[in-house]
């Protein structure tokens, strides 16, 4: 009995272990999100927010994985006050991405306490090799 609890618990580790593997390999493949804006208003804390998901801008800005492939809004939130600016989405922007994908978006944060957006934003899809 416990040569079979041994194998039984020895191939969900295998099982496991595939499937951690599998994963890593799959986001790698996901669709990525690459931010190139500028923020103008100095002090504050911003996200972009696509559909229903908020990516926090940083000096040091990377691509990361997006958790949705279709983007449909966009909306600026103040991380100080939790503040949302709404704005209306580019053509460009209106996207549908598949795995090996990167959503590029640039554009100038600028704006007052009341009316804070993107401005000439624009999006770019490109295919990673």
């Amino acid at each position: 009995m416990k040569k079979l609890t041994t194998i039984i618990f020895s191939l969900l580790l295998s099982g496991l272990a595939a499937q951690s593997v599998l994963a890593a390999d799959t986001a790698d493949q996901l669709p990525k999100l690459h931010m190139k804006i500028t923020n103008t208003l100095k002090g504050q804390q911003f996200a972009l927010c696509l559909s229903a998901t908020c990516y926090v801008l940083s000096e040091k800005q990377k691509e990361i994985a997006l958790a949705d492939n279709t983007v449909s809004s966009v909306v600026m939130t103040n991380m100080n006050n939790m503040q949302m600016y709404t704005q209306v989405l580019p053509d460009s922007c209106k996207v549908n991405l598949k795995n090996n994908q990167t959503l590029t978006v640039t554009g100038k944060l600028v704006g007052k306490e009341q009316s804070v957006f993107l401005n000439d934003m624009k999006c770019s899809v490109t295919t990673n090799a």
